[in-house]
């Protein structure tokens, strides 16, 4: 299954598509490592995917917008229907369409190239997980935390697997 599902999302990046993906850091984290595990060559050794995630785009147009961030709350702002939120293919559906509507909000997110929204998002991703660190390191009770907040976007690299 990991090989299937990389090699599809290798395809669809060849063929110049870029991945949508909630939390992107996360979910293609979790690829990478379960690629590794298996014997299979990770997505990102295969191909430079652009990636468009919504929290990401969001928290950049929306900065100081009250309320949560999680695919939920951006579906209920975008106005998108989120129908089994939590099934894959649901909250993927769900992604895509925040993206699309953010991006017919906010014009210049649909004019730039992907390649260049890609390479804002890691900056904007850094800055934003910066944020949070920094937050956690001066809220009581959440300092500890602070040290778990990662930088990298839109993949944690293995050497920081431990």
């Amino acid at each position: 299954m990991v090989e299937e599902l990389t090699t599809a999302l290798a395809l669809a990046v060849t063929a110049g598509q870029p991945i949508v993906a909630m939390n992107s850091q996360f979910d293609l984290t979790m690829l990478d490592r379960e690629a590794r595990r298996h014997g299979v060559r990770p997505l990102m050794d295969r191909v430079s995917p652009a990636v468009l995630d919504p929290r990401v785009l969001d928290k950049r147009v929306d900065r100081y917008r009250k309320g949560g961030r999680t695919l939920t709350d951006l579906c209920r702002h975008y106005v998108v229907p989120l129908d089994h939120a939590h099934s894959s293919d649901a909250d993927a559906t769900a992604a895509c369409a925040v993206v699309w509507k953010l991006a017919n909000r906010h014009r210049w997110v649909r004019e730039t190239k992907l390649t260049d929204l890609h390479a804002a998002q890691v900056e904007w991703a850094r800055e934003q997980n910066a944020d949070l660190r920094d937050y956690f390191a001066r809220t009581e009770g959440k300092e500890a935390w602070a040290a778990g907040v990662r930088l990298e976007w839109p993949l944690i690299p293995a050497w920081h697997a431990a």
